[in-house]
Parts: structure tokens; C-alpha cells; sequence
């Protein structure tokens, strides 16, 4: 068993190490997909909820919001680390006439989930959801030297960083998956879940981050939002919005549905089991046809 596990930490380095290998036998596109494949193999077939031949279909897709990482419950799918109180897995198990995979991964960015996550969707998939984005503008990071680093102006710096990011690198990374996405499941209503605002930036008493900090942490998650809404409208896709669903339960909050700082700190900055179960179930249900 030990063994085992080593080889699922060990082989996805591996894998990215035999890129430049295969791309002067493949080419590098032929190479990168090649690699994509292999990850997707080695982190764990997406979770089934349900095999009904000729029922509906919902496929989750995603970063580690959608797979439900600090939601407390069992975990599956290695590193992935897919949660029954994740809010896919919750409408699954409350829609069972649905034959459900759910395929999000913690980690996962928008080339992640176009190159692993898209073979469980089919032609007849009527339901699709999905947060992705928050990796590709390196959030996680930005949360990070904000709470180590003291010093305000550092934390502004980074967060303008990701807003750059989300305003000029997301969108295109967006339109290859929303792309993607409609080719394979062409008849899917497919839902674009935002992410909530950390902070009322205007909050005192809060115990780590200043004012400032908090308000150019804000305005990065809204404007990462922004550019969410505009390409999943421009594909045709809804986006659905849950910062209205977190407020008054943000970090620093009397009743937070957001992890602060965590030891170990994977579960920093992610929902909580209630913010699973009354921020994105709620406002999935309330968009799902």
C-alpha cells in the first residue's frame, strides 16, 4: 500500500519530466496531450454517483472547489481528493434518477481540466458544472504571501499579478474549454459557478489582513468573476454567481463558510461543509433546469 502511494505522487513528476522527450518524438502539442492523458490516468478515474443506462447524465468538472477539498467528509480520487459534501456530490445523491460522474480535482486548472476531466462527457450529457480559474491566475499563491509576507504594498503587488492574469491569460484558456466542453456534450446545460468574496473589506477586528489588503483581494476575485460571467455567457453557457449566497460568512466572519489559515494548509481558503451545503448547493439547485 505504501508502495502504491509513492507511485501516485511519484509518476505525475515523472510524467511532466518525459515531456521534452516525447515532444521531439511527437511534436510538443501531441506530447502535451499525451502527458495530459497520462496524469489523468494516474491521479483516479472520476467518481460515479450512478450507472443508469438511459437516464439523464451530470458530469462535474473542475478545481478543488467543485471536488469539495475542507468539506469534511470521506475523500476519494488520490490526489484529487473528491469529498462526499462537495456540492456535486450532494445534487447527485439528492438527484438520483441521474447517472452522475463527478470528475473535478483539487489543483486542477483550465488546461488541467480540458486535457484530464472531458472524457467522462458524452453526446446525450444534459448537465455540466464547473469552477475553474482560480489556479490559472495562482490565487492559492496570492492568498499565501499575503499572510506570510507583512508588508501591504507586497500584498497589493500580488494581487494585481492575478488580476492581470485573470484579465489577459483566463480568457482564452476559457474559450479552448468552453469549446471543448460544447463539442463533446453539444445539447448540456452547462454551469459556470463563480467564486465568493473573502472579505467585507470594511470589517474591523479582522486578525490577519488589513483593510487594504482585503479590499485588493476583493476586487481580484470580482474581476476574476467578471471575466468568468463574460466567456460563459459568449459560449453560451450560465454562469452562476454565489458571492450574494456568501455574504456575512466570509473569512473574519462571526460564522465563516470560508477555511482561514489551516495546518496542514491544504484546506486554507476553501468552503467549508457549509459552504458547500448553503453557498454552491443552493445556487446550483436554484440554476439546474
Amino acid at each position: 500500500m505504501r508502495s502504491a502511494t509513492a507511485a501516485r505522487v511519484l509518476l505525475p513528476s515523472l510524467v511532466r519530466a518525459l515531456v521534452p522527450a516525447l515532444a521531439v518524438v511527437l511534436g510538443p502539442a501531441l506530447a502535451g496531450v499525451l502527458a495530459g492523458v497520462l496524469a489523468a490516468t494516474l491521479v483516479g478515474a472520476p467518481a460515479r454517483a450512478g450507472d443508469r443506462q438511459g437516464s439523464p447524465r451530470y458530469v462535474s468538472l473542475g478545481d478543488s472547489y467543485s471536488a469539495g477539498v475542507g468539506s469534511g467528509g470521506s475523500e476519494s480520487g488520490g490526489r484529487c481528493r473528491r469529498n462526499t459534501n462537495a456540492y456535486p456530490a450532494r445534487w447527485a445523491k439528492a438527484h438520483s434518477g441521474y447517472d452522475a460522474v463527478l470528475g473535478a480535482c483539487s489543483g486542477a486548472d483550465v488546461a488541467a481540466v480540458r486535457l484530464t476531466q472531458l472524457a467522462a462527457l458524452t453526446r446525450d450529457t444534459t448537465l455540466v458544472t464547473l469552477t475553474a480559474g482560480g489556479n490559472d491566475i495562482g490565487f492559492a499563491r496570492t492568498m499565501t504571501g499575503c499572510v506570510l509576507d507583512p508588508r501591504t504594498s507586497a500584498c497589493v503587488a500580488r494581487t494585481h499579478t492575478a488580476t492581470r492574469q485573470a484579465r489577459e491569460v483566463l480568457p482564452d484558456r476559457l474559450r479552448q474549454l468552453y469549446a471543448a466542453i460544447r463539442d463533446r456534450s453539444p445539447k448540456a446545460d452547462v454551469l459556470v459557478l463563480g467564486y465568493p468574496r473573502f472579505f467585507r473589506s470594511a470589517r474591523a477586528g479582522c486578525r490577519f489582513l488589513n483593510g487594504t489588503e482585503r479590499a485588493s483581494i476583493n476586487d481580484t476575485i470580482d474581476v476574476l468573476n467578471a471575466v468568468l460571467r463574460e466567456r460563459a455567457t459568449a459560449a453560451g453557457f450560465h454562469f452562476v454567481e454565489v458571492t450574494s449566497r456568501f455574504t456575512g460568512h466570509g473569512l473574519c466572519a462571526g460564522t465563516p463558510w470560508l477555511h482561514g489559515v489551516t495546518f496542514p494548509t491544504d484546506n486554507s481558503f476553501h468552503p467549508t461543509d457549509a459552504g458547500q451545503r448553503d453557498g454552491y448547493l443552493p445556487a446550483m439547485t436554484a440554476a439546474a433546469p
